[in-house]
């Protein structure tokens, strides 16, 4: 984990459900204007801000585990200097953009 604590700030994990987007290639259509897209199989998709030039400073990773959808993993580099309401405010319109909604992990304490 020590190697990454030089490149990653935060990692939150949600889980996401289509809405308007039915698949991960209409979250992609949806979202090619605004934001740079790589699908490096067909259950998985990065994308990152266009915005953002010469730095990363938010990738957002969705892992599709069914037809329903699947999970969302936000990655923040140290680059960042978001708060997390920021970053919550961030992940709300990302996924109206891309036709999803996010819901918080439930943890399994048992």
């Amino acid at each position: 984990m020590k190697t990454f604590s030089k490149t990653l700030k935060r990692v939150l994990t949600f889980n996401y459900e289509y809405k308007e987007a039915k698949s991960l290639e209409e979250v992609a259509e949806r979202l090619k204007r605004t934001y740079q897209i790589f699908q490096p199989t067909k259950d998985v998709l990065i994308t990152r801000s266009l915005a953002e030039k010469d730095v990363v400073r938010i990738l957002f990773v969705l892992l599709e585990e069914n037809e329903k959808g699947g999970e969302l993993v936000l990655l923040e580099t140290t680059k960042s200097w978001y708060n997390y309401e920021k970053i919550l405010s961030s992940l709300n319109a990302y996924c109206i953009n891309a036709g999803i909604e996010y819901k918080i992990k439930k943890l399994d304490l048992d």
